[in-house]
């Protein structure tokens, strides 16, 4: 639940055919930036998250599923076209 105002900026499409499922989904991309960091999950029984920068999110990399992967390899090492959040990035 967030009850910021926030901006969301379409970064693309995300196809994925490392796993049988992947081959049946297309993934849409947003960079969403609020003006609070105050989140919370709703469903805490089964969930649990964070806001984190880029660099923190490094620790779970093995564990994200192969789609965040991507995103996350494409937001450190963006092409010249991929919009960045504020202070992240080279």
């Amino acid at each position: 639940m967030y009850e910021g105002s926030f901006d969301a900026t379409l970064l693309g499409l995300l196809n994925d055919d490392s796993s049988p499922v992947s081959r049946v989904h297309l993934g849409v991309v947003f960079l969403v930036e609020g003006d609070t960091d105050n989140i919370a999950i709703r469903e805490t029984d089964k969930l649990a998250g964070e806001m984190l920068t880029l660099n923190e999110m490094r620790i779970f990399y093995l564990g994200m599923e192969s789609w965040s992967q991507i995103v996350y390899d494409r937001l450190v090492q963006p092409s010249p076209l991929t919009p960045l959040p504020e202070g992240e990035g080279a």
